[in-house]
């Protein structure tokens, strides 16, 4: 039997013909979460491609990884989370901490206004377990004014350095 979307806004509730769901009210900020996530995430390859790493993204929802960056034969796992607006409350987090996985590089993305480029904020797993807040329903990163995230894509290259290579005989730099 087919489904059809419940809601077109979204697409995410099917409903049997003949059936009648009455559809959710979605506010216009969250209709467009995953646009904003999106935009995110290509930002942030556009930036790793710049810097010289080869970017692949990831496909997929509920995904714990959203890309790969590589360089020079080492990979590193990158995490998007991104927000349309700093006044936003601050990025969302997994309920579950375990979630935050060690050795993925967190990239935190303000989209800004149009006519501004995004700002970006490198975060290694344990600052964002450190300055993240779980509440009973939800999980929210706040970096606040912490400047020393903001732009500090030397994380990259640095957790790359730290990996162990394929080659044993190839030194680390």
């Amino acid at each position: 039997m087919a489904y059809v979307p419940v809601n077109q806004t979204r697409g995410s509730q099917l409903e049997r013909p003949g059936e009648r769901k009455k559809a959710k009210r979605i506010s216009a900020g969250r209709a467009n979460a995953g646009l904003t996530h999106i935009a995110g995430e290509m930002f942030v390859a556009a930036e790793l491609a710049k810097r010289g790493y080869s970017v692949s993204l990831t496909m997929g929802n509920a995904k714990a990884v959203d890309l790969f960056a590589e360089r020079e034969g080492h990979a590193i796992c990158v995490q998007v989370k991104a927000i349309a607006r700093k006044k936003n409350v601050g990025w969302p987090l997994p309920l579950e901490k375990k979630k935050i996985v060690a050795g993925v590089l967190y990239v935190c993305v303000v989209l800004n206004e149009i006519d501004a480029p995004p700002t970006y904020y490198v975060l290694q797993p344990e600052e964002v377990l450190r300055r993240g807040k779980w509440y009973q329903t939800r999980a929210i990163l706040n970096v606040g004014d912490a400047k020393q995230f903001e732009g500090a894509w030397h994380l990259i290259g640095h957790a790359l350095r730290k990996l162990d290579p394929l080659d044993l005989s190839r030194p680390k730099a």
